[in-house]
């Protein structure tokens, strides 16, 4: 725990380095008043030490994970445009399998803009 004082992390307790990856999340707990955060409270970080895990797909578990992950990265990229058209394109490698997506989109780049004529 951390109390945070106008931005000042001041910690409640002994900590050290962590030396292997981590993951960090944190939950703030800030004074309030009339409806107005302060910027003083208390801070808890939570740190879950992560441990790298090898595991090895079969072909169809690979290309499965490959769609499940390109489909999950279009919905971020491609949140704003109209998507015509798509296409998959997957191979295996040496290094693993390759999942390759080709898209014809449509995005509306105009921007209405007024224009003052002089008389």
């Amino acid at each position: 725990p951390y109390l945070s004082f106008f931005g000042l992390d001041i910690p409640l307790s002994p900590g050290g380095e962590l030396r292997q990856n981590y993951r960090l999340t944190q939950n703030d707990r800030f004074l309030t008043a009339d409806g107005i955060t302060l910027p003083i409270g208390l801070r808890h970080r939570h740190y879950t030490l992560l441990e790298p895990y090898v595991r090895t797909l079969s072909p169809a578990e690979a290309e499965a994970e490959s769609v499940r992950r390109l489909r999950a990265l279009e919905r971020l990229e491609l949140a704003e445009v109209t998507v015509r058209e798509s296409r998959y394109i997957g191979e295996n490698t040496a290094g693993g399998y390759v999942l390759t997506g080709r898209y014809v989109c449509e995005e509306n780049i105009a921007c209405e803009q007024q224009i003052y004529v002089e008389e």
